[in-house]
């Protein structure tokens, strides 16, 4: 306990509950001092804060998914991205947002244009799990986790995503998703490495 010198020391009590044949022991009782009020209070409001930021995620979720179409990326990324080399888990992570009853999704590699790359450029694209992932029914679906090998000749390119969903209604539909502002990556080699 950290005391300021202008407060003076908080008095201290001692005792312990006395049992048959046991001599009294000393237990240390304290008042709060500011500090730890100033704690309280701070841990109070920071809740508080969290609380508000949950709220304006949750609105924030809402609007996305209130737009025409089942799926969004919540999250877009970065424009610039380093190839993963060989034993390097250098990960990109797409994090969709949805709206249906069942899903699955499946992530090729396509050029500027949308068009998907050959199958020997395919290759280039690893998953954590796999190359297509099954979901379950929720708003925010945790991010999926892709890695680009160095081997890759492009210096751009696009992650297409086509998606076998579901609705709630019944309706079922493999479609691929809209295309998203930002969603080329350029790929740079890391000029360390090759020193």
């Amino acid at each position: 306990m950290v005391l300021s010198p202008s407060i003076p020391p908080s008095p201290v009590t001692w005792g312990y509950p006395r049992h048959a044949g046991e001599k009294e022991k000393p237990i240390r009782t304290a008042k709060k001092t500011q500090g730890q009020s100033k704690a309280l209070w701070m841990k109070e409001v920071c809740v508080a804060q969290m609380d508000a930021m949950e709220f304006m995620i949750a609105a924030k979720e809402e609007d996305i998914l209130s737009e025409t179409h089942h799926f969004r990326l919540l999250e877009p990324l970065r424009a610039l991205q380093r190839k993963s080399y060989e034993r390097e888990t250098r990960y990109i992570q797409p994090k969709p947002a949805i709206c249906v009853h069942k899903w699955s999704v499946s992530c090729r590699l396509a050029d500027e244009q949308g068009s998907p790359l050959s199958a020997m450029e395919q290759d280039q694209l690893a998953g954590l799990h796999g190359k297509e992932f099954t979901f379950v029914p929720c708003i925010r679906t945790p991010p999926l986790h892709f890695l680009i090998k160095s081997s890759m000749l492009h210096a751009k390119v696009c992650l297409r995503f086509e998606i076998d969903y579901e609705l709630d209604s019944g309706e079922r539909e493999e479609v691929p998703a809209p295309d998203c502002d930002g969603a080329s990556i350029h790929l740079y080699r890391d000029i360390s490495k090759t020193l």
